[in-house]
């Protein structure tokens, strides 16, 4: 979890986070990871949303179904 007392570092090739007793770092070979965390808690899509995936019961449903598929 992220603490005020945390430190971020930007580097060239990467990120550091130290609270000064642990660090992580995220790079090239685990930046992956943290592109799908960030992609699943803003509900980012990369590819088009198959429109049969919502099923709207009525038009305010489906009015809502088709804002979430434009912002995907």
């Amino acid at each position: 979890m992220f603490f005020p007392k945390h430190k971020l570092l930007m580097t060239p090739r990467s990120v550091l986070l130290s609270d000064g007793s642990s660090n992580i770092q995220i790079d090239e070979s685990n930046f992956e990871y943290l592109q799908e965390a960030i992609s699943t808690i803003c509900c980012l899509k990369t590819g088009p949303m198959d429109q049969s995936t919502f099923n709207p019961a009525d038009a305010k449903a489906r009015e809502i179904a088709e804002k979430l598929m434009r912002g995907r």
